[in-house]
């Protein structure tokens, strides 16, 4: 944790807007993709989320942690989740969606909270990359389009989108071992290579 961090819990718990809005920064996208995993909607997910963050703020002066919170944040996305596809399957009859979720799948969730987390970590470290490379990244990682639709896009040459592609995946994977993220960084080689 870094020292901003640890003073934002104090801030926090006595009902800082500035704390609960670095919170909220930190942690948005991370649940909005998590819970898009679950209920499949972007436009539901981000109203899961929008509330679990007013749950997080009623009870501001609960935790003493960011991992608490966390927690609590993850916890809350997945309940609201699950009461969501309940509502939803009373709604429409479908089935499906609750009852693959509610068959003991913690170790999927787990699995769609890692990932989460670790889109948001690339996300971050594509941020500081050059524009170029950015628009690059995001267009291939985030949209999925190959390198001749990139190129088509940006007007420039596939060799080109190859190399910042390339340029872009060695910084970020040296951020990554710098902070020794070892699997971070084979994770993001594997997803780069591809396309």
């Amino acid at each position: 944790m870094t020292s901003s961090e640890s003073n934002i819990i104090p801030g926090f718990k006595k009902g800082d807007t500035q704390a609960f809005a670095y919170i909220y920064k930190l942690y948005y996208s991370r649940l909005v993709f998590f819970a898009r995993a679950l209920v499949g909607d972007p436009a539901d997910a981000e109203d899961i989320v929008a509330n679990v963050f007013i749950k997080l703020w009623q009870r501001h002066a609960d935790f003493d942690t960011l991992l608490n919170i966390k927690a609590f944040l993850y916890i809350a996305a997945r309940n609201a989740a699950f009461d969501f596809l309940k509502s939803a399957r009373r709604l429409t009859g479908n089935k499906k969606d609750y009852a693959y979720w509610i068959d003991d799948k913690e170790e999927e969730i787990l699995h769609l909270m890692l990932r989460s987390e670790l889109l948001q970590e690339i996300t971050n470290e594509i941020e500081k990359l050059p524009p170029q490379y950015q628009a690059v990244c995001k267009l291939s990682f985030f949209e999925g389009l190959s390198n001749d639709e990139i190129a088509g896009r940006l007007n420039i040459s596939v060799k080109t989108v190859r190399n910042i592609k390339a340029l872009a995946v060695k910084e970020i994977q040296a951020v990554f071992l710098q902070r020794r993220l070892l699997s971070l960084a084979a994770v993001i080689t594997g997803c780069c290579c591809a396309g």
